[in-house]
């Protein structure tokens, strides 16, 4: 008996690089902060509310993508929506740091841009597949005979 494998590869990828690049966009935001907070005026606790804002998004994201690499490899369909509904609160996040924060630089627009595009990447693929895994699933529940299997 033959399995398909219907996980992705081009979604794993996607994921691989995103775990770098969200480290990296951490590390850099850190240095940004350091800048800012050298070269302009912090109102009073607004620093340390948006660094502990970088930190939750730095756990947020790692939580996200190793959730969405678990579903894919196993194929599960309701941890890939999971992965999918946790995509648009770390778009939020980066919406956030683009234009909500208290000093935006243009290299956090850039930075997070990028962010925002990969993430919405694996929205799009995290829907594709949450599809893909129902109705092969849907399909080999209903093969009685056992002919696709």
């Amino acid at each position: 008996m033959a399995r398909h494998i219907r996980s992705s590869l081009q979604l794993e990828m996607l994921l691989y690089f995103n775990r770098t690049y969200v480290v990296l966009l951490t590390v850099l935001s850190i240095v940004i902060f350091a800048y800012k907070d050298w070269k302009f005026p912090y109102p009073e606790n607004y620093l340390g509310v948006e660094i502990t804002i970088l930190a939750f998004y730095f756990l947020e994201e790692m939580s996200r993508l190793l959730i969405g690499s678990s579903a894919n490899k196993t194929e599960n369909p309701k941890t890939m929506a999971l992965f999918g509904v946790c995509g648009i609160g770390a778009l939020m996040l980066n919406v956030y740091f683009m234009s909500w924060q208290t000093y935006v630089l243009k290299v956090d627009v850039i930075s997070n841009a990028i962010a925002v595009a990969i993430i919405a990447l694996e929205i799009l693929h995290s829907i594709f597949y949450v599809l893909a895994f129902m109705v092969v699933d849907d399909v080999l529940k209903n093969d009685e005979g056992g002919t696709l299997r």
